[in-house]
């Protein structure tokens, strides 16, 4: 009987052609079979040799897994690894999808060149959980941004360290766009608060710091703020990292933010990637969705570690008079809050300026400042706003440098205090009171003012009087 031998070929090396009564069997060869091909041989193979071997790559030896290369040639114009088929991928295991050219000529050694996978290949790849489960953070390193948007739904799959081993990192042209930024919306959406945190967190020195999620691409990032629980998980740390309009994302759940999350919202400008700051970002519908003791804790947090007056001052206009119409926003101001408000800002309190505690009252001030406060405070407040405090606050407002400060009110102001108003001024509260603004107080106001008050004007304050006004005053 004459055998006959095929001719040496891929299919040779994998299976066994034997003589027997005339007829012929194939059959799997196990992988110890000397008959496989080695990892000197899949070394030589070219592209087609190894789609030829088809799902009985699986029974390739580690070594000649290790061995698959990118290199390319007239023989490997694609490359062995880019050759691969998805169902030679889907015939694989975890463990030997993380060996394939981890010894390959171009490659890293040890780490899979798993990113060479066509996209096909790469596409059944990452539909098997367990096969996402088992990459390796060096790997992830080499991934382009279009593999990591292809994880899908078995992106939660990753473990903790291939999470936190995504970066934001660029370079052409290879990976135009960074990992994190190509985080799709629906990959987002299946993490837990825990794998948000960790997201790109990975130090060079191994250890883990603060998430990169300031890197998401916006369509994304608004995924991730639409769950209250993911803002709600958002750390102190994580707020300066992020950029104006991501503060404007997170809509009305920025009420959802922690205390020490708020503290840490910043006013800080950059020219170049934050031209608008955090706070002064936050919008009226947020400014409406936080209470009081919340807006109160804005940006109140410091280097130092001491806590600071909140940094409402840096609210952008729309914002600040949408927090000031509300009186019990108002009514929250503390004392270590109005000295930071501009005059435009206690022109916006309106009528709520009768909402200020007597602390915040006690806390205006007349100073001036050439470039951001050409006008005081006391100065700047409105005789509409006059017409809304009752005596005790005129009081406490003149109260304010040692007792003188109700001659800091603008005119106008001044010549709209009632009777009952000037009732409480004392001789020490008019000592600074010009002519002109005495002479700006009608006739009935005069008249209300306390003998010994009247008694201490001088005749410099009084010589702009009219008769009337001398009449009604009796001075």
């Amino acid at each position: 009987m004459k055998t006959m031998y095929l001719r040496t070929s891929v299919i040779s090396s994998l299976f066994i052609l034997a003589g027997c009564g005339g007829g012929s069997a194939i059959t799997n060869a196990p992988i110890n079979n000397p008959s496989l091909p080695t990892a000197e041989q899949i070394a030589t193979y070219s592209d087609g040799q190894i789609v030829e071997l088809g799902t009985n790559i699986s029974q390739l030896s580690n070594a000649a897994l290790e061995v698959l290369s990118t290199a390319t040639s007239s023989n490997n114009p694609v490359g062995q690894i880019e050759s691969l088929t998805a169902a030679q991928i889907a015939a694989l295991s975890p463990e030997q999808v993380q060996l394939i050219g981890t010894n390959g000529a171009n490659s890293v050694s040890g780490v899979a060149a798993i990113r060479y996978l066509s996209n096909s290949a790469w596409a059944q790849l990452v539909s098997n959980s367990n096969q996402v489960g088992a990459i390796a953070p060096a790997v992830i390193a080499t991934l382009s941004g279009s593999e990591v948007a292809q994880f899908g739904n078995n992106f939660n799959q990753l473990s903790d360290a291939a999470l936190a081993a995504l970066t934001n990192a660029t370079s052409l042209p290879n990976n135009p766009v960074g990992q994190i930024q190509s985080i799709t919306p629906s990959e987002i959406a299946t993490l837990s608060l825990h794998q948000v945190r960790i997201l790109g967190a990975a130090e060079p020195d191994g250890t883990i710091g603060t998430s990169k999620i300031n890197w998401l691409n916006s369509a994304t990032w608004s995924v991730l703020v639409s769950n209250s629980a993911q803002v709600a998980a958002i750390t102190a740390e994580e707020i300066p990292t992020l950029a104006a309009d991501e503060i404007i994302g997170l809509g009305t759940n920025i009420n959802q933010l922690s205390d020490t999350a708020l503290a840490a919202l910043t006013f800080v400008t950059n020219a170049s990637s934050d031209p608008i700051g955090q706070v002064e970002s936050i919008t009226a519908a947020q400014i409406a969705a936080l209470s009081p003791r919340q807006v109160q804790l804005i940006g109140t947090a410091s280097s130092s570690g001491i806590k600071t007056a909140p940094s409402i001052n840096w609210l952008n206009f729309g914002t600040w008079q949408k927090l000031v119409s509300d009186p019990t926003q108002v009514a929250a101001f503390t004392s270590n809050v109005v000295p930071t408000l501009t005059a435009e800002e206690i022109i916006a309190l309106g009528g709520n300026l009768n909402q200020l505690s007597d602390a915040a009252l006690s806390s205006l001030t007349y100073l001036t400042n050439p470039i951001s406060n050409p006008v005081g405070q006391i100065e700047s407040i409105s005789s509409q706003q006059i017409g809304d405090l009752n005596p005790s606050q005129i009081s406490i407002i003149a109260s304010i440098e040692r007792g003188t400060a109700i001659a800091y009110l603008n005119i106008s102001a001044f010549g709209s205090l009632t009777a009952n108003q000037v009732s409480v001024l004392t001789p020490i509260n008019m000592m600074d009171v010009t002519a002109s603004e005495l002479a700006s107080l009608s006739p009935a106001t005069l008249s209300g003012m306390a003998p010994a008050t009247i008694m201490s004007l001088t005749i410099e304050q009084k010589r702009l009087l009219s008769a009337t006004q001398h009449s009604a005053c009796g001075c």
